[in-house]
């Protein structure tokens, strides 16, 4: 039960590592595929030497990817990686016993709902809706007075009370707080501009909310244990499990949200002497070398192809220079730090890696397996690269300002 537990909450919020996102799509059934946006990064040929591509008609050349082994990175850059300020629209709610009691029962609802179990409940529909109440709803979501597609409850649902934890758009949640129970209230709301169903996006919107009623699931202590299958024998013994569950998960929100920004945070902060060339050469020529291949696929002469695209020698010199600094931050705080993976911690990292594997996909890896599989994907060394990147964003993070916006 502990496995299912791993990325569930009553909403069903999944965490997951960035380069573990691309699992099915990277060894199917463990067989080998190109990864997305692989095709931007050529395998590597260790014979050709980095020396720069001629615009010619001839297939360009670029060399193996290199690393960084020997070069002092503060020669070249210098980063100001600590106390960087970091916006978030909202913070995660408060770990407490309400929002404890909220999730346990929103995962009972939803292994009820969906997979049969057991347990029984009673609907209360006299009293107020409070914040953290578990409730059972049904809607109807109207744009200009008329129903839209997808706006409608077919069935009557569970939700958690919390704008955070509820799994619907803000304002929908905190809209039926203070409702009477049994009755239906209009919740005006807006779509955030980047929702993914773009006719709704950024748009006003009433939806109708009918709260039938608090629904309080008996959760006894014979329950928790059937639904672990007995790894959990008491309800007491699953609320501290799940306390320290939902506060890991909550945190870990606000940091991959860092995460997906630490690079560009970081190199707003970072002041540049110089490109090592070896490395520069490297992206250039292989930004090169798939503006080439890109040119022969459309049927177009490289100067077209350039034309069109407007990937002129200065952009993809720029591109390069992006690739190579944002390399050079990652080194540089490690050495910074002296914290770059040992050999010893890397292969303990790609282990605790491939049991993410096996309990999240099922998928039974070795270290050489799952080694190879990147290594044609990507290149050489591409695990040790992204454990190290994870590193510097946890670093970085460690000592942010992470602040609310406005």
């Amino acid at each position: 039960m502990k496995k299912k537990l791993i990325g569930l909450t009553a909403l069903l919020i999944l965490s997951c590592m960035m380069f573990t996102s691309c699992i099915t799509s990277m060894l199917g059934d463990i067989g080998i595929t190109m990864a997305p946006g692989a095709e931007t990064k050529p395998k590597p040929d260790s014979t050709t030497a980095p020396e720069e591509t001629e615009k010619s008609d001839d297939a360009p050349v670029y060399g193996s990817k290199p690393n960084y082994a020997g070069i002092k990175l503060s020669d070249y850059i210098s980063v100001d990686y600590k106390g960087i300020t970091f916006e978030v629209d909202s913070l995660p709610p408060e770990v407490n016993e309400k929002s404890i009691d909220a999730n346990i029962s929103g995962l009972i609802d939803y292994y009820v709902t969906n997979y049969g179990f057991s347990c029984s409940h009673t609907l209360v529909t006299e009293g107020t809706v409070a914040e953290w109440d578990f409730v059972e709803i049904g809607f109807v979501g109207k744009l200009d007075g008329v129903a839209f597609e997808g706006g409608t409850s077919t069935t009557n649902v569970g939700m958690i009370v919390n704008e955070h934890d509820s799994g619907y758009i803000p304002g929908f949640a905190a809209g039926i707080i203070g409702a009477q129970l049994g009755t239906t209230v209009e919740v005006p709301v807006t779509f955030p501009e980047n929702y993914h169903a773009t006719n709704l996006a950024g748009k006003d919107a009433i939806f109708e909310i009918t709260v039938y009623g608090k629904k309080v699931y008996d959760i006894t202590d014979n329950v928790i244990n059937t639904l672990t299958s007995g790894d959990y024998k008491t309800l007491a013994d699953f609320k501290e499990y799940y306390k320290e569950y939902l506060t890991d998960l909550y945190d870990s929100e606000i940091l991959n949200a860092f995460s997906a920004k630490a690079l560009e945070l970081l190199a707003e902060k970072t002041s540049v002497i110089s490109y090592p060339n070896e490395q520069f050469l490297y992206y250039y020529n292989s930004s090169v070398n798939f503006a080439y291949q890109r040119a022969a696929q459309l049927g177009l002469s490289y100067e077209d192809y350039v034309t069109q695209t407007g990937e002129t020698d200065e952009v993809l010199r720029e591109k390069a220079q992006k690739e190579v600094l944002n390399d050079m931050i990652v080194y540089y705080v490690l050495e910074a730090e002296g914290k770059t993976y040992t050999d010893e911690e890397y292969n303990q990292a790609l282990d605790a890696l491939i049991e993410r594997y096996k309990l999240q996909y099922g998928y039974a890896l070795d270290r050489k397996t799952i080694e190879s599989a990147y290594e044609m994907n990507y290149y050489p060394g591409y695990l040790r690269y992204q454990f190290n990147l994870e590193r510097v964003y946890q670093i970085a993070y460690e000592s942010a300002n992470v602040v609310v916006k406005n």
